[in-house]
């Protein structure tokens, strides 16, 4: 994006946005109607703000979302934007002692409202600000005179703004800006008979203070407290220190890890059980999601659920395209549930593990549940996944089962590893290869070959 204002205040709107994704995620019903207001012109006429008040005369509170370091603000300061214009008599540069120049006498106002700033500025001071030279700054931002280079300025302006402190009436402010332009209009003959003039633009407003002891700034601070460990409190300093990295970055897996949740929900999930069953932090879990969205592979339903998206039909047919059997060992399949009317699956080895790659659901009331395309879980206890472990190298198994935990799919599931390894041997002498490996294949006996034997230990 480009022009001004597109980087500012971005991350205060996601900010409040996020909070009331986070209300309704929750299920959190306040006794107030919650809203974020965006609003144009936030940077020249406030209009925007303005026309928003008329909709909302009388809020209970507002939050402002600028950024305040991770403190609680209670306090703004406001400004007063003008333009001040001073005219001279024009004069063609090969005799300038003709003309009055005009671009001089406005530097001549620059100096003594610069120094009416200082002493402004000086003479406000407050606890909340303590960390800043002044709270209602002074500064010119545009400065321009007369019309050609070689001609003596007959006109120059410029324009800025004047800070206004809280409770201060901006019209007092007015007048002092005003007794200043006069001063300096009485020390010169020409600016006597044309004084400078001053336009307000914008109607001005004053600050504004909002006691500490207030119930707002005391639920915020409490808030506050909570969410930093027991730190915090109203006024302005040093962010929140930055967390670990183990605790912003999560793996790219859990985004997947989240699909399935989402998936396996049925549509009635919400953020705060999804972080729950992954084990994650909520805030993890709203950034995974928030990707989710935005690639499509979920959706968010009304109440803060979440359901699968149209896009996460194109990434099974991705996965079922990459990992799939051969077309020769679908057919196969086939035949095989067409005999035996049972659940029948095919496991192959896909980037070093073994994945459940295709399956025919059975016809019998009983039948194998929880089969997904993709599934790798319990190795120990799969027949198929037996079939093809019984042909790898022992150190490739041992590998592949270190630090993992043999848990008890059934009463008769192998839940040691030592037993495992037995049951394997046992598999090996049992199962012969569908045709005699190639001396020249450097691939671990079984790799290949068993996964067609597989076929039958999943009957």
């Amino acid at each position: 994006m480009y022009g001004r204002g597109s980087v500012d205040m971005k991350g205060g709107i996601a900010a409040g946005l996020c909070a009331l994704a986070a209300l309704e995620d929750l299920g959190v019903e306040p006794n107030i109607d919650v809203a974020i207001e965006l609003v144009v012109a936030e940077e020249t006429t406030g209009v925007g703000t303005r026309a928003a008040a008329l909709e909302v005369p009388d809020p209970v509170a507002a939050l402002i979302l600028e950024p305040t370091g991770g403190a609680i603000v209670p306090i703004g300061t406001s400004l007063q934007f003008f333009t001040v214009e001073v005219t001279g008599r024009s004069a063609h540069t090969s005799a300038p002692w003709r003309g009055v120049d005009a671009f001089e006498r406005l530097i001549w106002v620059r100096e003594s409202l610069v120094e009416l700033g200082r002493k402004r500025g000086e003479g406000y001071r407050h606890p909340l600000f303590a960390d800043v030279p002044t709270a209602i700054p002074f500064a010119i931002g545009t400065a321009s005179a007369g019309n050609w280079r070689a001609a003596v300025p007959d006109h120059a302006t410029m324009s800025g703004r004047i800070g206004v402190a809280p409770g201060e009436p901006v019209a007092a402010v007015r007048g002092e800006f005003q007794r200043v332009l006069d001063q300096v209009a009485a020390t010169d003959d020409w600016l006597r008979a044309h004084p400078p003039t001053v336009r307000w633009d914008g109607e001005g407003r004053t600050g504004w203070e909002t006691p500490v002891e207030h119930e707002l700034i005391v639920s915020l601070r409490d808030a506050h407290r909570v969410r930093r460990g027991g730190r915090g409190g109203a006024g302005r300093g040093s962010a929140r220190p930055r967390p670990a990295r183990s605790d912003r970055a999560r793996p790219a897996g859990e985004a997947g890890m989240s699909e399935k949740t989402v998936a396996s929900a049925d549509g009635t999930a919400t953020a705060k059980v999804l972080s729950r069953q992954l084990g994650i932090k909520l805030g993890t879990c709203y950034h995974l999601l928030r990707t989710l969205l935005a690639s499509g592979y979920v959706v968010r339903l009304p109440g803060g659920r979440y359901d699968v998206g149209h896009r996460a039909a194109s990434l099974n047919r991705h996965l079922q395209r990459r990992s799939g059997p051969s077309p020769e060992l679908a057919v196969i399949l086939t035949r095989l549930h067409n005999m035996t009317h049972e659940t029948s699956y095919i496991s192959g080895w896909h980037h070093g593990t073994l994945t459940l790659q295709q399956y025919i659901s059975g016809l019998h009331a009983v039948s194998v549940g929880n089969l997904d395309v993709g599934y790798t879980g319990h190795m120990h206890a799969r027949a198929s996944c037996k079939a093809v472990l019984a042909f790898l190298p022992e150190e490739q198994v041992a590998a592949m089962f270190k630090g993992v935990e043999l848990a008890a799919v059934t009463p008769r599931t192998i839940v040691d590893y030592d037993h495992l390894t037995v049951e394997l041997a046992r598999v090996r002498r049992q199962s012969e290869p569908a045709y005699p490996p190639d001396p020249r294949d450097a691939r671990p006996r079984g790799s290949g070959a068993p996964r067609q034997r597989s076929l039958e230990a999943a009957r």
